[in-house]
């Protein structure tokens, strides 16, 4: 059923239109992310045909991906993902990003990486598992895997002067592996990251928002369970 066949039309012009599937479909909007996160990112970036991303925890090549908007737009970037069923994906459907078969953490260790029914809990979060499995997530099987720094990751690549944003959705490890980075070399436009707090508040009095702060980033949006950081130099 139409919404707007529903409801009075001063109310749906008014109050509904936006938020209507069948409206946002004209206007030839396909989100690909969880929570409109590629949208917000091309409100604050503008409409661009051409431009560089980082996604860390990439997932799957376009659910819930934060990126997969942008190269359909002819954007290319670095997908890294601990998961070799999905790495998989990634290599098949987007052949024009570098895919990384690799995990991050805060330094080069082997972490036990915890494999969900649902993939995008898969976590190397001991803390996180055992919370997703108290909240009856079935948990399919755990393994050994080595992981190293964002640095030592991308060491051998060459990477634009300009990145455009970072995303980063690792259940649990986000701000662990941000803290690794070398901001004086890698200082993306816009950082994406997950932050399970249910005001902009608690988001403010995050250590995740205290530390990027220190690193001349500005909190300035917050979605559900996402935060969006803003270069200010």
């Amino acid at each position: 059923m139409k919404l707007k066949s529903w409801v009075p039309e001063k109310i749906y012009q008014q109050y509904l239109k936006p938020f209507d599937l069948n409206h946002l479909h004209r206007l030839g909007k396909r989100i690909y992310s969880q929570e409109g996160e590629d949208i917000l990112i091309e409100r604050y970036l503008g409409k661009k045909s051409k431009g560089f991303y980082i996604d860390i925890g990439a997932h799957h090549p376009f659910r819930f991906s934060n990126t997969y908007y942008f190269y359909r737009q002819g954007w290319s970037g670095i997908n890294i993902e601990p998961n070799p069923e999905l790495f998989g994906l990634l290599s098949k459907h987007r052949p024009h990003d570098i895919n990384l078969n690799i995990g991050l953490s805060d330094k080069p260790q082997d972490l036990t990486y915890y494999y969900f029914e649902e993939a995008a809990y898969n976590t190397f979060s001991h803390e996180i598992a055992m919370q997703l499995i108290a909240n009856k997530n079935i948990l399919i099987r755990k393994e050994q895997i080595a992981t190293t720094t964002l640095p030592l990751a991308l060491k051998n690549l060459i990477l634009p002067t300009n990145i455009d944003f970072l995303s980063i959705d690792t259940e649990g490890m986000d701000l662990n592996i941000l803290m690794t980075n070398d901001w004086d070399s890698l200082r993306p436009q816009l950082i994406l990251a997950e932050l399970k707090v249910d005001s902009l508040r608690l988001a403010l009095e995050s250590k995740m928002n205290q530390y990027l702060e220190q690193s001349n980033y500005r909190l300035v949006s917050k979605l559900y369970n996402t935060i969006l950081f803003k270069r200010l130099d």
